[in-house]
């Protein structure tokens, strides 16, 4: 088995946990709706399992994707450092001029 084999492999495994915990979640969820309300007839806090249990998320980390608003903050970031390392050049360019004075 190739290392590669080996890290779809332990991908596979995680993702069937994620899946499994979000069957559990899911029968709560369809136990809680088909029960009646208390006395007072309050209303649940959550309604969703995703209110309680994001498995798209831990799926999208699981295989190492990455949301919109992550991708911009990578992005951001790539442009900071771009930046940085033109400001470095400048300020050296610069020391280099005044040492050679």
């Amino acid at each position: 088995m190739t290392p590669y084999e080996f890290y779809l492999r332990i991908k596979a495994v995680n993702l069937r946990a994620i899946n499994e915990e979000r069957k559990l979640y899911v029968n709560a969820l369809a136990t809680r709706i088909f029960t009646t309300p208390d006395e007072k007839g309050q209303r649940y806090i959550f309604n969703e399992v995703k209110d309680v249990y994001d498995f798209e998320k831990l799926e999208r980390d699981v295989r190492g994707e990455i949301s919109q608003r992550e991708a911009e903050k990578l992005s951001e970031l790539e442009e900071n450092a771009r930046r940085l390392e033109q400001a470095r050049k400048i300020v050296e360019e610069r020391r280099k001029q005044r040492d050679t004075k």
